[in-house]
């Protein structure tokens, strides 16, 4: 069983023709994390890979949490724009470049937090030994 946030592949037919394509397939898939990783040096422990448009970005969890904080900084300063929702804007994520709309951008934005909330917490559990 993979590791997937979003588990892209059980989204139906419907919401991939109402959302797009990218918004459907934006995952993130978490590697096998050691115990002695993360507590010797969490910030610094490679935790997954982010899937967007058909790039993949291996990420450390320092990079998954300010990701996560800089694009809802960015959607809370793109608030004016929400009637239009068919307008796409530039958006770097770990120095690559992608045109989203605002809900492919929350999109990602939610799984980063998503994966910042469930990583300490899988350490804590014990679920990484």
């Amino acid at each position: 069983m993979t590791k997937s946030v979003n588990q892209p592949w059980g989204i139906s037919e419907k919401l991939i023709k109402r959302y797009g394509k990218t918004w459907a397939n934006t995952d993130f898939v978490t590697l096998d994390i050691y115990e002695s990783q993360f507590k010797n040096d969490p910030m610094e422990t490679n935790v997954g890979t982010l899937y967007v448009e058909n790039v993949e970005i291996p990420m450390k969890f320092k990079n998954v949490v300010t990701e996560a904080i800089k694009l809802f900084n960015v959607l809370d300063t793109l608030h004016a724009y929400r009637k239009d929702k068919s307008r796409k804007f530039e958006v770097s994520i770990m120095n690559k470049d992608f045109v989203l709309s605002q809900l492919e951008m929350r999109k990602v934005a939610e799984t980063l937090d998503i994966v910042t909330e469930n990583i300490p917490k899988g350490y804590q559990l014990g679920l990484y030994l």
